[in-house]
């Protein structure tokens, strides 16, 4: 087979199960699929390229692979569907929430007394989710169809707020969350994702640290310059994602991407080794760097 042909052959493949998934026809854990048969994805490439001059069996190879791919995700569909242990992965500390009995999602959480600084964590798989400045009156009110939601709270002077879910099965419903935090607030956000098509703003909100992992889908991300020091930790897969920073603040962008376009909007940024830096980044009232690692993905920093 040429290797126009096996090409597309997998593509179209990829495009089914892509399909099979956002349509929700049937309830298939890709993620334990992927996390356990990957080698059988390079065995059948290696048979593709040993064999390539009979179409005929590159093409039930890959049928094969893509048949063993979906009834193995059947079998594991009530197994939680994480590629990696984000938390050990980034060195995220649960430790002041994992500790908390999970409780019934509620719409809204007031301000604790003492809170100076604010903590969202989100694992969510796929989602809509927005999240924007609410008010001082609150912690975070929300409002969200996701079965199962639950939540976790432990109040403090960093108040950390936990929402997560059981598994997801129920057929192709669409699920929302729309979550409004406090501005008052400095805050860290990690959010683990799977397909997700949304916006997080934070223009208006003093954020410190973002980590983000985000499957595939679609996200907007603003950062204001409420905050002196930014950090931003963007894991993607074939996802197109916008990142909005003021145009007067310092930038730092560190890129380690597989066929990714990564690209640069009414920014002056000068480049060496994956790393872009603005030249006023060392002199810079407002620093904001971004890490990111991507894979098929669209990653686009606009300044404004």
């Amino acid at each position: 087979m040429k290797k126009g042909n096996a090409v597309g052959v997998i593509l179209i493949i990829i495009g089914i199960g892509w399909i099979i998934r956002k349509a929700g026809l049937i309830d298939i854990n890709w993620i334990a699929s992927i996390k356990v048969l990957w080698p059988v994805f390079l065995v059948s490439l290696g048979i593709s390229l040993l064999v390539k001059r009979r179409n005929w069996l590159v093409t039930s190879v890959w049928i094969l692979t893509f048949v063993l791919f979906i009834g193995f995700g059947i079998y594991k569909r009530n197994e939680p569907g994480n590629i990696i242990d984000i938390e050990k992965r980034f060195g995220i500390d649960r430790s002041p929430i994992v500790a908390v009995e999970k409780r019934p999602f509620s719409a809204e959480i007031p301000l604790p007394r003492d809170a100076e600084q604010g903590r969202l964590i989100l694992q969510l798989g796929g989602v809509n989710l927005n999240l924007k400045e609410g008010n001082d009156s609150f912690f975070v009110k929300t409002s969200s169809n996701i079965p199962g939601l639950q939540q976790r709270l432990a109040e403090g002077k960093q108040t950390v707020l936990e929402y997560s879910h059981e598994q997801f099965n129920a057929g192709n419903a669409v699920r929302n969350m729309d979550l409004e935090m406090n501005p008052g607030l400095v805050w860290e956000v990690d959010a683990n994702l799977g397909v997700v098509d949304g916006e997080m703003d934070f223009e208006n909100i003093p954020v410190e640290k973002i980590t983000l992992q985000l499957g595939a889908g679609e996200m907007a991300l603003s950062i204001g310059d409420k905050q002196e020091h930014s950090k931003v930790t963007l894991r993607a897969g074939a996802s197109d994602v916008d990142i909005y920073v003021p145009s007067q603040a310092g930038l730092m962008v560190r890129s380690g991407n597989i066929l990714t376009d990564l690209s640069f909007h009414n920014l002056s940024l000068t480049a060496k080794d994956g790393v872009y830096v603005s030249e006023n980044y060392d002199s810079s009232e407002y620093k904001i760097e971004i890490d990111v690692v991507s894979a098929l993905s669209a990653v686009q920093i606009f300044g404004r």
